[in-house]
């Protein structure tokens, strides 16, 4: 797993801090994300930069584009020139 012993102590404890015990009931996907938001805010912060709040203005225009294409294809449209995206 690549994490040593403390580590992985440190992160047992912020877990059942936040609520989670060995042979806990089963949780939701959206309970999950609560619970690592909880957890581990700093690590999910650092880890998205930002995207969310960046992306949040196309959220109509993403979520329509997915009815009928890729997500490849979706996000080509979005950063294709003169398209949503900023210029800088």
């Amino acid at each position: 797993m690549g994490t040593g012993r403390v580590r992985l102590r440190e992160v047992i404890a912020r877990v059942q801090g936040a609520g989670v015990v060995p042979g806990d009931r089963f949780r939701s996907a959206a309970e999950w994300e609560e619970l690592v938001l909880r957890a581990f805010p700093e690590r999910v912060a650092a880890r998205t930069g930002g995207a969310w709040e960046r992306i949040e203005p196309y959220r109509q225009e993403i979520t329509a584009g997915l009815e009928t294409n890729t997500v490849t294809t979706v996000w080509q449209r979005l950063n294709r020139p003169g398209c949503c995206r900023d210029s800088g």
